[in-house]
């Protein structure tokens, strides 16, 4: 059950950062792509040079938790920048979306770090079945909110720029 009470906080926890900070989902869940692709390229190099830093951890792995600051790094820098949501609807359903795909791309890090018990282990099987969905949708939904967002801001402009004309 412990599994399961982290993943459910870390879901609670990014959801609310998402939440609160107003922002749209898609650049944040595209910088979550971008971190799990670093922390797969990057988290077992960088570990030595983190315990260097006389950081030592036994459980959880650091590599572990250098996989999951990878990941999450990007999503957070832009957490605090960018175009925020304008109704409450989208508030919610882009923090949903982020939420979900950044447990999924941290999914493997935690699963290594945690004892799973038999209840977290039927979650695990879940999830490493539906993955490859969970990530494509949750991606696509990201670039079609960048795109929406790109769209409004180019008819703001000609919008403001019509005017100024007449």
């Amino acid at each position: 059950m412990t599994f399961t009470i982290v993943l459910a906080i870390v879901f609670g926890v990014l959801f609310l950062l998402a939440y609160m900070t107003r922002r749209r989902f898609g650049v944040l869940t595209l910088a979550l792509a971008a971190g799990s692709i670093l922390a797969d390229l990057w988290s077992s190099e960088a570990t030595p040079y983190v315990a260097n830093f006389g950081i030592v951890i036994i459980r959880p792995p650091l590599v572990d938790v250098v996989a999951v600051i990878l990941t999450l790094a990007p999503s957070l820098i832009l957490l605090f920048s960018g175009p925020a949501a304008s109704n409450k609807f989208q508030r919610i359903g882009g923090s949903v979306i982020f939420a979900v795909l950044a447990v999924v791309l941290m999914f493997e890090p935690l699963e290594n770090a945690l004892v799973v018990d038999e209840f977290g282990k039927q979650i695990v099987s879940r999830i490493n079945a539906s993955y490859a969905i969970i990530v494509t949708v949750c991606l696509a939904l990201s670039i079609i909110d960048v795109l929406q967002t790109h769209v409004r801001r180019t008819m703001e402009i000609g919008r403001a720029s019509c005017r100024e004309r007449v």
